[in-house]
């Protein structure tokens, strides 16, 4: 494997390449109000926020507000949850594939994008949103550029491509 930049990095085995892009979905009103929070700003416990994708910068005057209104939002109603995750996995995607036909890019026989997962949201179907990521894939022509989308959250990485497949996430064991 090595490290480098368009792409991230690159797999190399047996006379074949993969290039893999790297990036986070996280919010980062989201990002910034919980620095806040963790300097005390606000209570312990709170209301998960609802973000979009792309949404324009709040002030820290304004986060710091919202924080300490604590005010619950809408509710998610159904698959809203899988629906917006798919939304919010899918604005990092199409970002990441604009940036694979700029100049400088090198694209490989075979290229994947990986997500680390960092959105905010209530409890999540992940194959459900996963199938209705592909499908949004599909539509914005992704996989013309990523063979393959992962996304890596704390205990599943979600593989989409024209299939649809769950792994789970082990952590390591420790031995004493």
């Amino acid at each position: 494997m090595e490290h480098r930049d368009r792409p991230d990095c690159v797999v190399t085995s047996n006379g074949s390449s993969i290039g893999i892009e790297l990036t986070e979905a996280i919010s980062e009103n989201v990002a910034r109000a919980s620095v806040l929070r963790q300097a005390g700003v606000g209570p312990s416990v709170y209301f998960i926020p609802r973000a979009l994708p792309g949404e324009p910068s709040k002030s820290t005057a304004e986060l710091r507000r919202e924080i300490e209104l604590d005010k619950a939002g809408p509710p998610w109603i159904g698959d809203e949850p899988e629906r917006e995750w798919a939304a919010a996995m899918l604005h990092f995607t199409t970002v990441k594939v604009e940036k694979a036909h700029k100049a400088g890019y090198s694209l490989h026989r075979r290229n994947w994008l990986l997500i680390y997962d960092n959105w905010s949201l209530p409890r999540v179907h992940y194959a459900e949103a996963s199938a209705i990521l592909a499908a949004k894939c599909s539509e914005a022509n992704v996989f013309a550029t990523f063979d393959r989308v992962f996304v890596l959250g704390s205990k599943l990485l979600c593989e989409v491509g024209k299939t649809v497949q769950i792994h789970e996430v082990r952590s390591p064991r420790v031995e004493s």
